[in-house]
């Protein structure tokens, strides 16, 4: 029920008032790059999410330690806890080949907010690390795109997927599978477009993915 809970969670922190007065229309913004027509999620959003997340993956911890304990040998608890500790806490999107076609910063006069992995459609896209899946649908550009919110408080974003195998609410850990490259949205051809965001801001996935251990060269 944990993930039903946490999806509700995130609805409600992002919905607006039923309350609050009528909002003058805004100009939409030129930001240059993909554009996202998504939900926006505010920053007392993110924050929530983060926190439930952290204190969704304690508890299953604590409850898989307490188990452990009930059942299982010391010398074997040991060996658990060891095995628990040396699983990696990034690891990379792709289970299978990839080639790096188009990397982070200015490209043909715009933002390029992520990395491209180019890939035949229908390669199996795994989460980079641990955290809840806090959109998984359809956006202008993208196509279709799963977000998940990681334990840390970063985000990951995979788009112009031809599949998506989560859904919002759910609960990943590093490395699970998750959907499947695709050409959707705006796409020039069969890839995997990452995006890493730190507090909302959009980061180099690659340089990011380097510093925790992760080479996608």
């Amino acid at each position: 029920m944990v993930p039903s809970v946490l999806a509700a969670g995130f609805m409600a922190a992002t919905a607006p008032s039923a309350s609050a007065a009528p909002q003058a229309p805004q100009p939409q913004s030129q930001t240059q790059g993909d554009q996202r027509f998504g939900p926006v999620v505010t920053e007392p959003a993110r924050h929530a999410v983060q926190s439930s997340v952290q204190d969704v993956f304690a508890a299953r911890e604590q409850s898989r330690l307490a188990s452990n304990r009930t059942t299982a040998s010391t010398a074997q608890l040991g060996a658990d806890v060891v095995h628990a500790d040396a699983a990696p806490a990034w690891v990379g999107p792709m289970t299978g080949g990839y080639r790096l076609t188009s990397g982070f910063g200015p490209r043909w006069g715009r933002m390029h907010n992520g990395i491209d992995l180019a890939t035949p459609v229908g390669g199996a896209v795994a989460s980079v690390s641990s955290g809840v899946v806090t959109f998984a649908g359809t956006q202008q550009g993208y196509g279709n795109i799963i977000e998940i919110q990681h334990v840390d408080g970063t985000s990951a974003h995979y788009a112009h997927l031809s599949k998506i195998d989560t859904q919002v609410g759910d609960l990943v850990v590093a490395g699970q599978h998750i959907g499947r490259s695709g050409n959707t949205g705006a796409s020039t051809g069969p890839h995997l477009h990452l995006e890493i965001h730190i507090d909302g801001t959009p980061v180099d996935p690659r340089a990011y993915l380097l510093e925790q251990g992760v080479d996608l060269a």
